[in-house]
């Protein structure tokens, strides 16, 4: 190889792992929102859940509990293990959370007690919800930090001229200290894939909890509906006009919908 060749290829090579390098700060900075947008639809569906109990009456807020107590004990395990990763929780994070609970005077003790017990919860989960929001905020500026500060360590080998005579010991420190930070940006990006799938699997859950019950109130509609009392005359009207030969579809639902008009 020519002595050409050599300070050439030095630079190819740290443009190279410079390349790589902010592909991925850029692929961890796009996990970063992904999870932000989570946490922020968890808190949501915390709010909601609350504000669903705190539509109740005395009859029927205990069942309306149990529902959303489950559910919010899925989001707090899973929100409360993320904040177990981090190794320094903000302070500030501890008093950005108002309580959400007032005494409400047409309910019963019981009842109020039970929405106390779920507002708390609900303070839990966005306190700590906070915290995280905080920490990916830290995250996404360290990110920046070192993406910026690998391309000033870049320079020191790329805007060097061929004939510099240390281009090989310059080559071998900018190498070390692009790879640390690489190893920096691969540690932030496997903590933040544990993080997204405990989130995953939250919505995931909130999902199936949602299906069951909004299947659970279709099926009491079907019920009620097939309850409904049903005369002869309606049945042999229904019966007789689709089986008919002339009748189109306009008429059938007309005959369903409107039995008596159709006579």
């Amino acid at each position: 190889m020519s002595s050409g060749e050599g300070p050439n290829h030095l630079q190819r090579k740290v443009s190279n792992l410079l390349s790589i390098l902010e592909e991925e700060g850029e692929q961890v900075m796009r996990s970063l929102s992904h999870i932000g947008r989570k946490v922020t639809q968890s808190l949501d569906t915390a709010l909601t859940s609350y504000h669903r109990l705190d539509c109740c009456t005395d009859s029927d807020i205990k069942k309306t509990y149990q529902e959303v107590s489950q559910e919010l004990e899925v989001m707090e395990e899973q929100i409360t293990i993320i904040c177990a990763t981090i190794s320094s929780l903000p302070a500030s994070g501890e008093n950005t959370v108002e309580d959400i609970w007032e005494e409400k005077p047409d309910l019963s003790s019981s009842s109020n007690y039970l929405l106390k017990k779920v507002a708390r919860k609900v303070n839990r989960i966005k306190r700590e919800g906070v915290i995280v929001q905080l920490n990916l905020a830290k995250l996404q500026n360290n990110v920046e930090i070192i993406v910026g500060k690998a391309n000033d360590t870049a320079k020191a080998v790329l805007n060097v001229s061929d004939s510099e005579p240390k281009m090989l010991k310059v080559y071998r420190e900018v190498s070390r200290e692009l790879g640390t930070m690489d190893m920096e940006i691969t540690m932030i990006r496997a903590t933040l894939s544990s993080w997204a799938e405990s989130l995953e699997d939250v919505m995931e859950i909130k999902s199936a909890q949602t299906g069951v019950r909004e299947t659970s109130e279709v099926n009491s509609q079907i019920k009620n509906t097939s309850e409904l009392p049903e005369t002869n005359e309606d049945s042999e009207d229904v019966k007789s006009t689709i089986v008919g030969d002339t009748c189109d579809i306009a008429e059938i639902v007309e005959v369903v919908v409107n039995p008596a008009d159709s006579k």
